[in-house]
């Protein structure tokens, strides 16, 4: 259980960088006790990929994210890139999609 914040930027076409908080919960087993205990653990990511849109209001991402804040209870190794892919789909991406028309329609 967890959630995650997010700023994406489109400096050029296809392109995007990617800052990222997320907080997530995991469960930690520790066998020489036989006992479990959930471990909250923040993440801050910064990442680069490319990005195309699927529909209206979906984008497919891929690219690359890192870690900075490599929390001591944190699964990813320091500081080591991994490949993160999937859908942006909200009304935030249409909103900005209007407000980009709006503007054109006004030039």
């Amino acid at each position: 259980v967890g959630g995650n914040l997010f700023i994406q930027y489109n400096p050029v076409v296809n392109f995007y960088l990617k800052t990222e908080f997320e907080y997530d919960n995991f469960k930690n087993y520790e066998t020489t006790q036989n006992t479990s205990s959930k471990q909250g653990v923040p993440f801050l990511f910064l990442g680069a990929g490319y990005s195309t849109p699927v529909s209206r209001t979906a984008i497919f991402n891929a690219g690359l994210k890192v870690d900075v804040l490599n929390n001591e209870h944190s699964p990813f190794p320091d500081y080591n890139p991994f490949f993160s892919a999937g859908n942006s789909v909200g009304i935030v991406i249409l909103f900005f999609k209007q407000m980009q028309s709006r503007k054109h329609k006004l030039s």
